[in-house]
């Protein structure tokens, strides 16, 4: 809906010029301990290949705003900045 796709466009934006913070785990044996088990949110990408599903987990500490992500297809924890995660 409309509504939907107007709020969604600062996020779009921001995971368009993103980059990950860093890489945490790139082949983690559980996504439990990450949040990515039950993600927060799951953001769908819509590529000219296709798309992607964008999994944001937990918080990686109380006292912050930075989380987990990984991306459908790709084994790889990284954390995302605290601005994009906010989003």
């Amino acid at each position: 809906n409309h509504a939907t796709q107007r709020n969604s466009r600062p996020l779009v934006s921001a995971a368009t010029t993103a980059k990950q913070e860093r890489v945490v785990d790139e082949k983690p044996a559980d996504l439990k301990p990450f949040g990515l088990d039950k993600p927060s949110a799951v953001v769908t990408l819509v590529l000219k290949n296709g798309t992607k599903a964008v999994k944001i987990g937990s918080t990686t500490a109380a006292d912050s705003e930075e989380r987990f992500a990984t991306v459908e297809g790709s084994n790889v924890i990284a954390v995302l900045p605290a601005g994009l995660s906010k989003r």
